[in-house]
């Protein structure tokens, strides 16, 4: 390469990384700028008394248990009544679906009382030195809170002691602020009991005069979103959205999490509620007034929210399973079909006289597209309304599972459908008929960028597709709410550098080619980083060595150890950048980003690593099935990559039976050469795969869909080389 153009290569590779910077750093900034003044809170102190708090607490309770249970008059009269009772105080409230999730998947009743407590996802542990909780020492100088019921105390101490059972008399603050009622029965015999117990609390907390929050604070029996009132005129950072208060935390609407109480509670009582892991809501000053009920169908969207979210919570597994399945599958299949049947092996032969045989190349071209459009079907199908295939009773999961998988394909047949449209016309817009790629080979690429458009494009615009989808990022894992999930970074940023090194192959393989693969890569990392889009800033900085290296091996740029320590640097900076950026807005705006640099600030970070770290095998040491998971992963990784330095070694002593590969666009056979797109969409897929198994909590999970992102059309696009 001549050395002008080496450099405007290496300049381009550089000032990627740069408008990166740039880019995200003006993202953040302007959301920052585009925040309301964050004016000062007075300290309780400062502030007249307001009304006391009073905090109901249950267990296994959801918005479907209470409805189905008003409707029920004949089995159990009283139920009924009790059921009606709390549904007309939540519609004359704040209703709202509470996410429950704790450091287990189930929740019990005294780890959801001690994560009020702590303001974070713990779980209860018995303690010989009792300690006050985060809750306690917030409220601590002349604020007094005190517990009733068997398992409340975790709430404001770490200790063994318990607080005075709740038999159904008659509440008494004692003069405190907030008074926290475990309203489970000692025996905790039966739902209609719990229920009974809670409507008996409910008619109590009313007569003080208190500002009442009603919550089911665990879900041991069956992980969902459980039922939750807040006072009427609660209001969030985020406002509201058909009726329904937006979580601060998830920004869902009707949607909050349990650690957001200790600091609603906090901010109540003492005005200020900073440092903690959830965000506040604000409650009213005053006593709870009765209002009138306000869209009677909130209960029931509710509901089905949380339906939706269980229905995601079983389809997780099977689907990403499924997915990942076929790409192997593919992928095996493919390598068994494409080898040559004949290969030369004279000393001056370029080896793989022959070529498969093209009808059975055509045919994996065409799974092959069937599997790209797996990814952007799973999206799409949640347009659909898979999850109401049922109600919940024994075979109720399975029609959950046929459903899903319904909705899948059909939509993933309309996107290839739509593809294989797109690829007819590109095809036919061809100057030299005789020299059309074949339908698959255009259709993969077309695939693999509508995948990656599709996902950034909604987790950009708030996730409401992928959100309780078959996929997962769902209300009862809760690891995220909205923008970029783990597995949709996986599948965009696979897709994402297929499409691009295709489209530089289909574009010319020149300048301008280059041009535009840089600029497509630095909007798609704005959109995966900037805190109002994709808000995944881990992501972005996944992407950007992935993506330098894709840059610079189509532009033929062998990047040093300087080029690398530029890079590094660059995208160090670029978080930094954004990190301080969203260390200046609200603390109820910040994202994780923004909390994770208060935490290194404040020397808290530690801990916040450490579990990020223990997370990578946590599954493993708990999890017989994910440890033998594991154990075929790895077993499946050595047979690969056995049989890649097997083939490696028969390419470079030219008798390898994929040899035709490389000669499929030479005229003369001793120049064969692969495609100049595939070692650097490899090398970079190959980086992708390291840094986000290394650098994520969702560990080896990410390769596989990488694996199912990226192979399927990389599949299409090779098996049309037979014709």
């Amino acid at each position: 390469m001549r050395p002008s153009k080496r450099r405007l290569t290496r300049a381009v590779v550089y000032a990627m990384v740069l408008l990166v910077i740039i880019g995200m750093a003006l993202a953040g900034a302007g959301t920052a700028l585009a925040q309301p003044p964050h004016s000062a809170q007075p300290h309780r102190s400062d502030l007249s008394r307001d009304a006391p708090i009073v905090v109901l607490g249950t267990e296994n309770l959801s918005w479907e248990d209470l409805l189905t249970l008003a409707e029920d008059r004949d089995q159990d009269p009283k139920a009924a009544q009790d059921a009606r009772e709390i549904l007309d105080f939540a519609r004359a409230n704040e209703p709202v679906n509470l996410v429950t999730r704790t450091v287990s998947a189930r929740t019990s009743l005294s780890d959801g009382w001690a994560t009020i407590g702590a303001g974070e996802r713990v779980e209860w542990a018995f303690s010989s030195e009792p300690s006050p909780t985060a809750l306690a020492r917030a409220l601590d100088g002349g604020l007094k809170a005190r517990t009733l019921g068997l398992l409340a105390s975790p709430a404001l101490s770490t200790g063994a002691g318990q607080s005075e059972p709740y038999d159904g008399q008659p509440l008494d603050l004692r003069g405190a602020d907030l008074l926290l009622v475990d309203t489970v029965p000692p025996d905790r015999v039966g739902d209609t009991m719990r229920l009974a117990s809670l409507a008996q609390a409910l008619r109590s907390a009313q007569a003080l005069g208190a500002r009442i929050i009603l919550a089911s604070v665990a879900d041991d029996e069956s992980p969902q979103p459980q039922v939750a009132v807040l006072p009427a005129g609660t209001t969030s950072s985020h406002g509201s959205q058909g009726d329904l208060l937006v979580g601060a935390s998830t920004h869902r609407p009707g949607l909050i999490q349990l650690t957001d109480l200790a600091p609603t509670l906090v901010k109540a009582l003492t005005g200020q509620a900073s440092g903690w892991q959830g965000h506040a809501l604000d409650l009213p000053s005053g006593e709870q007034q009765a209002q009138p009920a306000r869209s009677a169908d909130r209960l029931e969207t509710l509901a089905d929210d949380a339906h939706h979210a269980y229905a995601s919570a079983w389809t997780t597994f099977l689907a990403g399973a499924a997915l990942v399945i076929a790409a192997v599958a593919l992928g095996v299949r493919a390598a068994a079909t494409l080898r040559a049947p004949r290969v030369t092996r004279g000393p001056g032969s370029p080896g793989g006289a022959s070529r498969p045989d093209p009808r059975s190349a055509r045919i994996i071209g065409i799974a092959a597209c069937a599997a790209a459009s797996l990814p952007g079907g799973a999206l799409l199908a949640n347009a659909l309304p898979w999850w109401r295939a049922g109600e919940q009773d024994d075979p109720f999961e399975w029609r959950l599972t046929i459903a899903a998988a319904g909705a899948q394909l059909l939509m993933a047949g309309l996107l290839a459908l739509l593809a294989l449209g797109a690829a007819q016309a590109l095809r036919q817009m061809s100057r030299r008929p005789g020299a059309r790629p074949a339908l698959t080979a255009v259709a993969g690429p077309i695939l693999a960028g509508l995948t990656a458009l599709l996902w950034l494009a909604d987790a950009a615009t708030g996730a409401h597709l992928a959100f309780n989808g078959p996929l997962g990022m769902n209300a009862v894992v809760a690891g995220r709410f909205y923008g970029v999930s783990n597995t949709a970074f996986s599948l965009i940023a696979s897709c994402l550098i297929v499409a691009l090194a295709l489209t530089w192959q289909a574009l010319g393989r020149g300048r301008q080619a280059l041009v535009v693969v840089v600029c497509v890569s630095v909007v798609a990392l704005i959109a995966d980083g900037a805190p109002q889009l994709g808000a995944d800033v881990g992501g972005a900085v996944t992407l950007v060595p992935a993506l330098a290296v894709l840059v610079a091996g189509l532009a033929r740029v062998r990047l040093g150890w300087r080029a690398w320590l530029g890079i590094g640097a660059a995208t160090l900076l670029a978080v930094s950048a954004l990190a301080a950026v969203d260390l200046a807005r609200p603390p109820e705006s910040r994202t994780h980003l923004g909390r994770f640099a208060e935490q290194v600030l404040s020397g808290e970070a530690g801990s916040t690593l450490g579990r990020k770290a223990f997370s990578l095998v946590a599954p493993f040491l708990s999890n017989v099935l994910a440890l033998a998971a594991l154990f075929m992963v790895l077993v499946m990784t050595g047979a690969v990559a056995w049989w890649l330095r097997r083939e490696a070694v028969a390419w470079r002593q030219r008798r390898s039976p994929y040899a035709w590969l490389a000669r499929a666009d030479a005229t003369d056979p001793a120049q064969a050469r692969l495609p100049a797109w595939l070692r650097p969409a490899l090398t970079s897929l190959g980086v992708l795969t390291v840094v986000a198994v290394l650098s994520n909590d969702s560990g080896i999970t990410m390769a596989g869909f990488i694996l199912a992102g990226a192979l399927p059309p990389l599949t299409a696009v090779l098996a049309a080389r037979a014709r």
